[in-house]
């Protein structure tokens, strides 16, 4: 499954801040989220209809891919929780651990939310959030505080 993500970093140029983010993502955060096997900056668009190019997070271009990331972000964990309220209240404790289709499936929104990492994040910031992605409105703004024109936005197609 392919998804896009953003990760912030300082960075010189566009240039830099592509080779960056590669780096980051092999060495990082693909050891802390295994379930992603690799991943590369999109700068054609392919699978997601849009071209999401590189840029300064600064700029209108690049508050916008922010928004969209955090948007999808927040559209994930509330859907996940729609899930695990719906499903509580149709299913015994035995149902949720039974090893059919709905168990798994409600297991499965259960950890997305519990663990609250890998794809399900769209928003990195190497010095802010590390390997464990914006989650949040408070982490988005905290991050932003460091923010300068010096900082870049790199969207990454992942696959997991």
């Amino acid at each position: 499954m392919h998804e896009l993500i953003g990760i912030i970093v300082k960075a010189e140029d566009k240039e830099d801040a592509e080779d960056q983010a590669q780096s980051y993502l092999d060495q990082t955060l693909r050891n802390a989220h295994p379930v992603i096997d690799y991943g590369m900056p999109n700068k054609d668009g392919r699978g997601f209809g849009d071209k999401a190019d590189t840029s300064c997070v600064v700029s209108d271009s690049g508050q916008e891919l922010i928004d969209r990331l955090m948007g999808d972000t927040e559209a994930t964990i509330k859907s996940a929780l729609d899930a695990i309220r719906e499903g509580l209240m149709v299913m015994s404790n035995d149902d949720i651990w039974a090893d059919d289709t709905d168990g798994y499936t409600l297991r499965y929104h259960m950890s997305e939310v519990g663990s609250y990492g890998g794809p399900a994040i769209r928003l990195y910031d190497e010095e802010w959030s590390g390997t464990e992605g914006i989650r949040s409105v408070g982490s988005l703004d905290g991050a932003r505080k460091g923010w300068t024109d010096k900082h870049y936005i790199v969207p990454m197609d992942i696959h997991f």
